[in-house]
């Protein structure tokens, strides 16, 4: 792609995580941690803003009724790529090796039940977590029970899904740019 200033690359391979798995709410907390905002995860703090290295970087995990793929997606020029690809490689492992911080733990609860409440302030989002609710057979008393799971969840489980189902020997690179 000639005369673009930036490239996107794309880092990501199978999680093997689908929605009706038990560790589904640990391992999206611990992505989430991970990466889920450039602005404050450890992904962007550290490759954006400690290092400069790129302009915009998340991680995130889908999984649906098959498993769907883990991916770090980030925004760099093109003369940054080999290290920004590294420095995210390096807070990956770090993260893995590490494991979630109680703060980021604390964060990540707080974050996510105050979408699922924000998100049923409205009609629409009634009908779409119902709708998610009965597609994958909770029913519809998960919707009172979800802040109570997310609030169950510990780091040791966070650490250990996230372990099981992010594999930085199985991440593919596709880099997109005028490269």
């Amino acid at each position: 792609m000639k005369e673009k200033v930036n490239a996107d690359v794309l880092l990501a391979h199978d999680s093997r995580l689908r929605r009706m798995d038990p560790d589904f709410l640990p391992t999206t907390l611990g992505i989430a941690a991970l990466g889920q905002s450039t602005l404050s995860s450890r992904l962007g703090l550290r490759v954006r803003d400690t290092e400069g290295l790129t302009y915009g970087i998340n991680a995130r995990i889908s999984a649906g009724r098959f498993s769907g793929p883990f991916a770090i997606s980030l925004t760099v020029a093109p003369a940054n790529l080999a290290r920004a690809v590294a420095s995210a490689r390096s807070v990956l492992e770090e993260f893995l090796a590490g494991g979630i911080t109680e703060k980021e733990m604390a964060d990540e609860k707080r974050s996510r039940v105050g979408k699922f409440k924000v998100d049923l302030a409205s009609n629409g989002g009634i009908a779409g977590a119902l709708d998610m609710a009965e597609t994958y057979g909770f029913g519809i008393g998960y919707l009172d029970a979800f802040p109570s799971m997310v609030d169950a969840v510990t780091r040791e489980q966070v650490d250990a899904a996230v372990r099981a189902h992010v594999r930085p020997s199985d991440l593919v690179q596709v880099a997109a740019g005028d490269l």
